[in-house]
């Protein structure tokens, strides 16, 4: 009973994952908005039943990847990049934001360069990242937590759009770009932090 268990386990997870991936492959060629679960089957070489046996709708299949992509800390090809985003102790951004980090992976570019799912995305951004940094800003600046959440969005959709103008590349114009957002949220950051102080 145990074996069938962990192969029925195994089986479901491989046809998750084949679902997930014939997903992320069709967003790269057409947007979410006109992908139909026929497509995504015939990409999977699955039955619209067994679809169904694991997901609802391709929105559900969305947010399993989404899942998946912001549960990953570690992105390949983003090892040290908290030194390119800012330097100094200071530095109001510690890391690459998430949108970065996630797609950075090529699995999950497709997702990125999609517009049809733009604010979906950056919402669950701001879910991730908003309970982290919120606090953190409240904390050195002395802002209430409306106006944190506030900046906070701010910080995220304004580095989704600027990533998404320079076609989510990381060459030089990027690191020039990162080093001034880096320097103009520091400043933004100093500025309201004295303003609570007048």
């Amino acid at each position: 009973m145990a074996d069938q268990t962990r192969k029925t386990d195994r089986r479901t997870l491989y046809t998750q994952r084949a679902i997930k991936d014939a997903l992320l492959e069709v967003i790269g060629e057409k947007r979410f908005d006109k992908v139909t679960v026929t497509d995504v089957c015939r990409r999977a070489e699955i039955t619209r039943a067994t679809f169904y046996l694991h997901y609802k709708n391709l929105a559900e299949v969305l947010d399993a990847i989404l899942d998946e992509a912001l549960a990953e800390d570690d992105v390949p090809g983003t090892q040290g990049a908290t030194d390119e985003v800012c330097q100094g102790e200071t530095a109001g951004l510690v890391r690459l934001p998430m949108c970065q980090r996630v797609s950075s992976n090529p699995r999950y570019l497709p997702l990125f360069k999609d517009s049809s799912v733009t604010d979906y995305l950056v919402e669950r951004l701001y879910q991730t990242e908003g309970p982290h940094h919120v606090p953190e800003l409240m904390e050195r600046t002395g802002l209430p937590r409306h106006q944190a959440e506030l900046l906070v969005r701010f910080m995220i959709f304004g580095s989704f759009s600027v990533n998404s103008a320079l076609g989510w590349k990381k060459d030089q114009e990027w690191r020039d770009m990162q080093d001034l957002i880096g320097a103009f949220c520091n400043a933004g950051e100093a500025g309201v932090s004295r303003r609570g102080v007048e």
